[in-house]
C-alpha cells in the first residue's frame, strides 16, 4: 500500500508544492523589501530603539506565525469550516461594531484596528475572509438558488451590509471595495444569471464614472481644500489632482509617483530608494511597490507580480479540481480577494486608484494581513489534500475490484 501511495504521489501534479514555492519565495521578498524600505528609520527611530533591523524581526515574527496557520489548516478538513456557517457573519457584524467601542484604535484618523489583550486586529482584514466563508456556506447550502435572482440579490445585499458597514465605521474604502467585488466574482462563478451580471457590473461602473465626474467638476479651492472633514473625500481630491492639493493634503500620492518614475525598468539598487527616507510615510506598509519600483525598478515589480500571478494561478487549479462546491468556492473566494487586493495596491501606488491603505499580499509589513492571508493559503490547501486523498482512495477501490480484493 506504501508503494501505491508514492507511485500516486509521484503520478499526480503537486500543485500543493508549487503554491508553497511561490508563498515563500513572495514572503522572502517581502522581508527583504521590507527591511530595505524600513531600515533607515527604524535606525534613526527613537520608537524603534535605534535597530535598524526592528521592523524586519516583527515581520519575520508574523511569517513564522503565519506558516504554522497555514500547515495547521492544511491537515485540517476544511469542512470543519462549513459548520460554522452564517455565525461568521454575526461575528463579522460584532467586530465591526467593536470599532466604536474604547477597543477600538485610531490611527491616521482612522479607526481600523481592535486591541484586545495586547494584540491589535485588523478588522477589515478579518472580515474579508469571513466574508467568504459566509458567501461558500450560502451558496452551497442553496445550490439550486444558482438559478434565481433573489437568491444572487439576497447574497450582494448581505454583502454590501457588511462592507458599508467597514466604509461608515472604519473609513475603509478599500475593504468596502475588495469585499463588493469579490463578492461579485463568487456569485458571477455560482450564478447562471451571466447576463445580470454583466448588467449590474456596467450599470455599477457607470455610476461611480459619474460620481467622480461630479466631484471632479466641483474640486474645492486651496482656500476650501483644508476645511474638508471627510477623511475619503480628501484622498479623491489629491488622487484627482495631486500637484495642486500636494501641500494641503498628504503628498504621499506624489512621492509614490516620483519614486516608481525615478527607478526606471532596472532601478537605482536594493537600498538606495530616497523617497523611503522621509518623504513617504511609513513605506514598507502601502506603498511599499512604490519602494520596490524605485530600487529594483519595473523589473522588480514585474517579478512580484508575476510571483502572485503565479500563485492565483495555482489556487485556480485548486478550485477547479475541489471535490464539493464548497471547497471550490471557498478558493474561489481566496482568488478573488488576493487578484483584487494585489490589483488595488498597485493602482493606488501608480495613481490610478485613490489612496485607500491596502496592504500587497504576502509583500507589505503588518501581522493580521499576513497571517490572515497564510491562513488561506492553508485553507486551499486543505482543499486540495483532501481531493487528492479522495482521488486515492479511489484508485485504492479500483485496484483491489481490478485484484479480486487483494491488494498488493
Amino acid at each position: 500500500m506504501k508503494e501505491k501511495f508514492k507511485e500516486f504521489l509521484n503520478s499526480t501534479d503537486r500543485v500543493d508544492l508549487k503554491m508553497i514555492l511561490a508563498i515563500v519565495l513572495l514572503c522572502a521578498f517581502g522581508c527583504m523589501m521590507v527591511y530595505s524600505a524600513s531600515s533607515y528609520v527604524c535606525a534613526t527611530s527613537k520608537d524603534f530603539q535605534y535597530d535598524g533591523t526592528y521592523l524586519l524581526k516583527r515581520q519575520l515574527a508574523f511569517v513564522v506565525l503565519g506558516f504554522v496557520v497555514m500547515l495547521g489548516l492544511q491537515f485540517i478538513d476544511y469542512h470543519v469550516l462549513y459548520w460554522i456557517n452564517w455565525k461568521v457573519y454575526v461575528i463579522a457584524v460584532v467586530m465591526i461594531l467593536l470599532l466604536k467601542t474604547p477597543l477600538g484604535v485610531k490611527v491616521n484618523g482612522a479607526v481600523r484596528w481592535l486591541e484586545i489583550g495586547g494584540i491589535t486586529i485588523h478588522v477589515g482584514e478579518v472580515t474579508k475572509i469571513l466574508l467568504i466563508l459566509f458567501l461558500a456556506y450560502m451558496m452551497s447550502q442553496h445550490p439550486k438558488g444558482a438559478e434565481k435572482y433573489r437568491s444572487m440579490f439576497v447574497l450582494w445585499f448581505y454583502a454590501v451590509i457588511l462592507a458599508g458597514m467597514i466604509l461608515e465605521i472604519s473609513s475603509n474604502l478599500s475593504t468596502c471595495l475588495i469585499m463588493i467585488m469579490t463578492t461579485y466574482g463568487m456569485t458571477f462563478i455560482w450564478s447562471k444569471k451571466t447576463k445580470c451580471h454583466l448588467i449590474m457590473g456596467v450599470a455599477a461602473v457607470a455610476l461611480v464614472a459619474l460620481l467622480l465626474l461630479y466631484l471632479y467638476q466641483n474640486l474645492p479651492t486651496l482656500e476650501e481644500a483644508p476645511n474638508v472633514d471627510n477623511y475619503q473625500l480628501k484622498r479623491i481630491y489629491i488622487w484627482m489632482d495631486p500637484e495642486k492639493y500636494k501641500d494641503v493634503f498628504s503628498d504621499q500620492v506624489l512621492q509614490s509617483l516620483y519614486a516608481v518614475g525615478s527607478g526606471g525598468f532596472f532601478g537605482k539598487g536594493l537600498g538606495k530608494s530616497a523617497q523611503k527616507i522621509s518623504r513617504i510615510p511609513e513605506p514598507q506598509n502601502d506603498m511599499i511597490f512604490a519602494i520596490i519600483c524605485e530600487e529594483l525598478g519595473i523589473f522588480g515589480g514585474m517579478i512580484v507580480l508575476l510571483l502572485l500571478g503565479y500563485l492565483i494561478l495555482q489556487l485556480v487549479r485548486v478550485a477547479m479540481s475541489a471535490q464539493d462546491m464548497y471547497g471550490g468556492l471557498l478558493v474561489t473566494g481566496i482568488v478573488f480577494h488576493l487578484s483584487f487586493q494585489t490589483i488595488v495596491n498597485v493602482a493606488v501606488a501608480l495613481n490610478v486608484f485613490p489612496n485607500t491603505g491596502v496592504s500587497l499580499p504576502f509583500i507589505s509589513y503588518g501581522g493580521s494581513s499576513m497571517v490572515l492571508m497564510l491562513g488561506e493559503i492553508g485553507i486551499a490547501l486543505s482543499v486540495r489534500r483532501y481531493r487528492v486523498l479522495r482521488d486515492f482512495e479511489k484508485e485504492i477501490k479500483q485496484s483491489r475490484q481490478s485484484s479480486g480484493g487483494k491488494l498488493r
